[in-house]
C-alpha cells in the first residue's frame, strides 16, 4: 500500500501544521503576550509548576472561590509577568497589581456586554 502525504491529500492540513509550529515555538522566544488587556509571558512548564505549587484554580486546582478570586486573578498574572519572576509578595495595594486587576475588570465588563448581545 502505498505512503500518501497528507499535506497533500487533506486541504488546510499543511497550514495547519505550520500554524501549529509557529505557536508552539514563540513559545520559546520569550515574546509578550496580551491576555484581557494586559501583557503576560508566554506559558511555560515552569509558569504551570508555579501555578500548581500556588494551588491556582486556573491550572487545576479546583474552581475559583468569589471571595478570593481577586487573589487568584493577580497570581496568575504575576506569575505571567514578562521578564519577571513569581512573588509571593502579593499585596492589594499594590499599585501595579491594582492597574492590572482594573484592565481585567473591564476586560470582563467588556466580554459581559458584548455577550449580553
Amino acid at each position: 500500500m502505498p505512503l500518501v502525504d497528507l499535506k497533500v491529500v487533506v486541504p488546510g492540513y499543511a497550514e495547519a501544521i505550520e500554524r501549529q509550529d509557529l505557536v508552539r515555538d514563540v513559545a520559546f522566544l520569550g515574546v509578550p503576550e496580551t491576555l484581557c488587556g494586559i501583557e503576560v509571558a508566554p506559558m511555560t512548564f515552569r509558569h504551570i509548576l508555579w501555578l500548581q505549587l500556588i494551588r491556582s484554580p486556573f491550572i487545576g486546582a479546583g474552581l475559583p472561590k468569589a471571595d478570593t478570586l481577586h487573589l487568584d486573578v493577580a497570581a496568575f498574572f504575576k506569575t505571567l509577568a514578562p521578564l519577571g519572576k513569581p512573588s509571593f509578595a502579593l499585596t492589594v495595594f499594590d499599585r501595579k497589581l491594582k492597574a492590572d486587576l482594573k484592565r481585567y475588570t473591564e476586560a470582563v465588563g467588556k466580554l459581559k456586554a458584548s455577550d449580553e448581545r
